[in-house]
């Protein structure tokens, strides 16, 4: 959509930062992070007050005891109002679901939220609420019946693969279920509407059952599904009347007329919105946020992504501004005001999820992209996002561009800017084609393919069709599994067998014979996953229920079922399989098949001596190990053994049946976050140079830190020389450079024409760190003065200071390219 230069210069001229805005930013930043216990109580009274209810009304009616007892909250200076807790920082834990987190913390008084580097506050009345709330649910959360069907399903053996020993997979079992999304039917007829479709669904039945003179048990269960939606739904209504109430309490003795003025028309925002359709700019923001932040409040690990917010909220800015209710700076610093909202919310992160992704909440925002018919949809709110962005310079919301080769260069040249100014990873680019073609192949229609958002670390998912489902799958670590095989089916780390028996790799002659038993150890490992995820998945359905999140999802209501339970369009895509570190694979098999077998410097029986020892005493081996090649240098020597594997792997996970449906293919995602440390921490030495018990290769396409040594396009060339993304999700490629070498116009375009390359050639999803390794040091020394410092980790960006030490050292040691 071609964007008037008058707008352009208009956008360029915001002043994001307004006194009221800093101010809310500098609070939110410097404010410590407390815990509520408000939804923790509330959740287990309403859960002893419904014993023996049906179950998704239990869940329903515990959701509205959490809006009902959650204080509204109106912060001076606020023009987007409502939080989880009176705090400014604050979580708002539940023990529902997993009461041990919360339990590790009382016992040992030390209290954590998404980083363990950030202590948070607990007032000793919640403490208490805290232990009353976890002694009621420990064994019988959601988490024991998992443990409980796990351990009779699978057994102790099965079941060490996941563990803290072993590692062989990494599956989310220690989160509740995936967040839906908003959905902007909520501004075309708001909650009202949405309850007037679920009781025209529950007449539709009454009407059966009459004909029937009865109700079978499927139909019955529809009517409680029903129930649950409208009784979640007329709840948020609720929560947003309590805060027009307050609104108009506050204004009658607010001295400031034009603060009393705002006060007024929060009041009113908040008795229409999101009750009915929203009708203006502002409206519109706040229906947003209620909505999203009673997703938040539903299940109280996630955090939903925000979507396709240029899209769905243009139409209101556009109207605001030919009507001249609005200008483009107030549109600025109502974004602003939105944007300091969402870096209020914290949550208890568990010590698994402090390891695989610490430090963020993920909520993702996406602009850009193109109709089914192939239009640019790239308009005037887009770019005042990045300019919001720009500004603002806060953890969260994270930023995705849907890229596209009709996108404008002016927009383009435009999001460079922000990257550079913002340094730590905002916005990331995706393929906009290639995440559609990948939707289409699935069988998807192509009105959901082109409504497609990027949600959790690095995954997408079919916003209003489909609920995430980031944290319902399991990622195979592939180092592992290479290093089993080097033992013949013996975990090195603890002496178990834990694998196939595939030979004495001392025995063989052949690259091709190592090559043929680690591909039999996936596919093993593999189906290993694959049952511990079917269980783990079935057992959250039977546990958890999402009413509110499924009143955001259509077909919920017409299906008559939980999105958690099948309600969406696409229930097969809910559980994926993944894998980690085809890289440290590829440069491994590299080393080997180069020192092994053609050069012959070392016999398969010394490197595995070697790797014993973790090269101690043997740093000539290891330098010929680090010497030999490596991927991300356009080298088709080790490219090839790159594509080989991760096609390989591919091939295999997508030939298992999804256990769902009995039919293929299962969805396979390559995902990101910090798994990478979480995993190599069970990795002994490796083929490649690397030593014993540090992280894996961030990222799918990154190379090993310092290894890619000829520059950007070799590393892009070897990134892309096959067809990785066709059928795979969150296939990431990460780069670093240092800002003093991005200063000039043509440095910027040189970086532009690296993402156009990068995706014209097939790539998936690119992002930098534009930030340099004395900065990252000088953080490190002196962290009280870096509190600021934003830093791309995975899918997310991050305060770097929040970020443990060795996140903080693997993110220091990936290459700094210079164009």
């Amino acid at each position: 959509m071609a964007i008037s230069k008058l707008a352009m210069q208009e956008i360029d001229k915001v002043n994001v930062l307004t006194e009221r805005v800093q101010e809310r930013r500098q609070e939110c930043r410097e404010t410590p992070s407390y815990y509520s216990s408000v939804a923790s109580r509330a959740t287990t009274d309403s859960w002893k007050e419904t014993e023996g209810q049906p179950f998704h009304l239990r869940f329903a009616k515990a959701f509205a005891k959490v809006l009902k007892d959650t204080p509204a909250t109106i912060r001076d200076g606020e023009l987007i109002v409502g939080s989880q807790t009176k705090y400014v920082r604050s979580a708002a834990p539940t023990a529902e679901f997993d009461p041990y987190p919360l339990t590790e913390m009382l016992e040992k008084d030390s209290f954590w939220t998404m980083s363990s580097s950030e202590p948070a506050r607990v007032e000793e009345e919640d403490k208490q609420i805290f232990r009353e709330d976890v002694r009621y649910w420990a064994g019988k959360s959601a988490i024991d019946a998992e443990h409980i069907a796990l351990q009779e399903e699978l057994g102790d053996d099965y079941l060490e693969l996941n563990s803290e020993g072993v590692r062989l997979f990494l599956a989310h079992d220690d989160q509740s279920l995936p967040p839906a999304s908003f959905n902007p039917r909520v501004f075309k007829e708001g909650l009202n509407g949405i309850i007037a479709r679920a009781k025209d669904e529950l007449k539709k039945i009454d009407n059966l059952s009459c004909q029937l003179a009865q109700v079978s048990s499927a139909g019955y269960h529809g009517i409680i599904v029903l129930r649950s939606i409208i009784i979640a739904c007329e709840a948020v209504i609720e929560f947003a009347n309590k805060h027009a109430e307050l609104a108009r309490s506050l204004a009658k003795t607010e001295s400031n007329p034009e603060r009393k003025r705002e006060l007024e028309k929060i009041a009113e925002h908040c008795e229409w919105v999101p009750a009915n359709p929203a009708r203006t700019f502002a409206e519109a923001l706040q229906s947003l946020w209620f909505v999203h932040l009673c997703l938040k409040l539903e299940h109280s690990d996630h955090c939903p992504s925000l979507g396709r917010l240029d899209q769905y909220m243009y139409p209101f800015y556009q109207k605001d501004l030919e009507e001249g209710k609005i200008t483009h700076q107030e549109a600025a610093e109502l974004l602003g005001c939105l944007f300091v909202k969402h870096n209020e919310i914290e949550q208890l992160y568990s010590p698994k999820a402090l390891e695989i992704g610490p430090a963020s909440n993920l909520q993702q925002i996406v602009i850009g992209g193109l109709t089914k018919e192939g239009t640019d949809t790239t308009n005037e709110l887009s770019y005042l996002i990045l300019e919001v962005t720009r500004q603002m310079k806060l953890r969260e919301p994270g930023i995705y561009i849907r890229y596209h080769n009709n996108m404008s260069r002016e927009f383009l040249m435009k999001a460079v800017e922000t990257n550079l100014d913002f340094g730590g990873g905002n916005p990331a680019y995706l393929n906009e084609q290639g995440v559609v073609q990948l939707f289409l192949d699935a069988g998807c229609s192509a009105d959901d393919a082109v409504e497609w958002i990027p949600e959790g670390c690095l995954t997408q998912h079919m916003t209003y069709v489909q609920k995430s489902s980031s944290e319902d799958m399991g990622e195979l670590n592939l180092p592992k599994v290479l290093e089993i095989t080097l033992h013949n089916g013996v975990d090195p780390r603890t002496g178990k067998l834990v694998g196939l028996q595939t030979g004495n790799v001392t025995k063989f002659t052949r690259i091709e014979e190592l090559y043929e038993a680690w591909v039999k150890q996936v596919d093993w490992f593999t189906d290993k996953m694959l049952k511990y995820c079917f269980v783990l998945h079935s057992v959250k359905m039977e546990n958890c229920a999402t009413p509110f999140g499924s009143a955001m999802v259509e077909d919920c209501i017409t299906k008559r079922l939980d999105a958690n339970e099948g309600g969406e369009r696409y229930p097969s895509f809910s559980v994926w399989l993944g894998d980690r570190g085809c890289v440290d694979i590829a440069d491994s098999l590299a080393a080997i098949k180069r020192l092994v077998f053609d050069d012959k410097k070392l016999t398969m029986a010394e490197l595995l001596d070697v790797l014993a020892v973790n090269f101690e005493g043997k740093e000539d081996i290891r330098r010929a190990c680090l010497k030999a090649p490596k991927y991300g240098n356009d080298d088709d020597y080790v490219d090839d053994i790159f594509n080989w594997v991760s096609l390989k792997v591919q091939e295999i996970m997508l030939s298992k049946p999804n256990p769902w449906t009995g039919k293929k293919p299962m969805r396979v995602v390559r995902p990101a976050a910090t798994g990478h440390y979480h995993l190599g921490e069970v990795v002994g030495a490796l083929p490649n140079g690397k030593k014993e018990w540090i992280p894996l290769n961030d990222g799918a396409l990154s190379a090993m830190g310092g290894a890619d040594v000829k520059g950007p396009t070799a590393l892009i060339n070897s990134a892309t020389k096959a067809a990785h993304a066709q059928h795979l999700d969150g296939i990431v490629l990460n780069m670093k450079f240092s800002p003093s070498l991005l200063k000039t116009q043509e440095s910027q375009e040189k970086l532009l024409a690296l993402v156009k390359t990068f995706f014209d050639r097939g790539g998936r999803h690119i992002q930098f760190n534009i930030t340099s390794r004395e900065d990252l040091l000088e953080a490190q020394k002196h962290p009280e003065q870096w509190r600021s410092l934003l830093v791309r980790v995975a899918g997310y960006s991050a305060y770097f200071v929040e970020l443990p030490r060795k996140v903080q050292d693997e993110i220091i040691a990936r290459t700094e390219h210079v164009i």
